[in-house]
């Protein structure tokens, strides 16, 4: 990612229990793993979207929704993503950004 974050996904139609998200934003001291697996996979040609429930700072009580999009077919580069976190005290964090290096491998089965 162009600032320094690091994503690591990976989600399962067919078992959503095994889909995980671990995102780490260093500059807002965000550290998100997501538990329990996905609550909705949804693709869209060259894209997922997923939510779920999430640890943020080792604290309950979180909910994301992440979405990539492989762009390599396109010749703009690797993918993308969004994340937005909302939680306890009306908690919101909402990131989006254009991947640097990595992969965005999407395979709906």
């Amino acid at each position: 990612m162009d600032d320094g974050d690091e994503a690591k996904f990976n989600d399962s139609p067919s078992h959503p229990e095994s889909s995980s998200l671990s995102y780490h934003d260093t500059s807002q001291s965000i550290n998100l793993q997501s538990l329990n697996g996905a609550r909705s996979i949804a693709y869209n040609g060259a894209c997922v979207r997923f939510a779920g429930d999430a640890l943020l700072n080792g604290n309950p009580g979180y909910v994301f929704t992440f979405a990539a999009c492989e762009l390599s077919a396109l010749g703009t580069g690797i993918g993308n993503f969004s994340l937005t976190v909302a939680g306890p005290l009306a908690f919101l964090y909402q990131k989006s950004s254009v991947l640097t290096s990595g992969y965005v491998s999407i395979h709906p089965h």
